[in-house]
């Protein structure tokens, strides 16, 4: 969990990302506090808000983007407690820039999402992230707009 100072509000997130959020810092606090189970509420949040089928899609695809995460950095990744009523309306570094990331794919940015992926990978390698990514965003936007398929080289 984060022990960032307080930031001003986030900007109001599309309900899409902001589903994907609450998701990985469920994920992200099941990791911190296994004894909590939280994925089984990621899970059920997904569905929730997806449907049955695609909403287990939707929650596997983020945590496969935070198994690439963790995987690819030597530091924990910050993210702020999803039960917290006070704090869960403001981003960490990380979490803006996952975000960041997800918006990026959507509109088919592939170079703006190298350069966040590199950042959040810590320098290694960002074409894992880069995928998973492009697969959540695939799987979230696909009925806002046609998904634009990034090219990664």
């Amino acid at each position: 969990m984060s022990t960032e100072p307080a930031r001003p509000e986030a900007p109001r997130l599309p309900d899409e990302a902001a589903v994907a959020l609450e998701i990985l810092r469920l994920f992200c606090f099941s990791y911190a506090r296994p004894e909590k189970q939280t994925w089984e509420l990621a899970m059920e949040t997904a569905e929730q808000r997806f449907g049955p089928q695609q909403g287990w899609a939707v929650a596997r695809c983020v945590l496969r983007v935070l198994t690439v995460l963790r995987r690819s950095r030597t530091t924990a990744i910050g993210f702020k407690n999803p039960f917290c009523q006070s704090c869960r309306n403001r981003l960490t570094e990380d979490e803006r820039r996952f975000v960041g990331l997800l918006g990026l794919a959507r509109q088919g940015r592939s170079q703006g999402a190298q350069a966040e992926a590199l950042i959040l990978c810590e320098g290694f390698d960002p074409q894992p992230l880069l995928l998973e990514t492009d697969r959540l965003a695939g799987l979230l936007f696909s009925k806002a707009q046609p998904s634009k398929r990034m090219v990664f080289r």
